[in-house]
């Protein structure tokens, strides 16, 4: 993921670019067996997680608190 800051040229510095990658891997079993929600739990799951993770990422590099 890439993005800019512009932020700093408000104060005659240049924009930072802030750069991160992840790799997320999971899984869900429901009993008995449905694998059609299973996905949808999954897909669920991993956008909040991902969600939760870039939140953290930007409130520690852009002093968000």
């Amino acid at each position: 993921m890439h993005f800019v800051d512009k932020r700093p040229k408000t104060d005659g510095k240049p924009a930072k670019l802030f750069t991160f990658t992840m790799a997320l891997r999971g899984g869900k079993a429901l009993q008995p067996r449905d694998p059609n929600q299973e996905v949808v739990e999954l897909d669920a799951r991993m956008a909040t997680e991902v969600t939760e993770i870039v939140h953290r990422v930007l409130e520690s590099e852009l002093d968000l608190t």
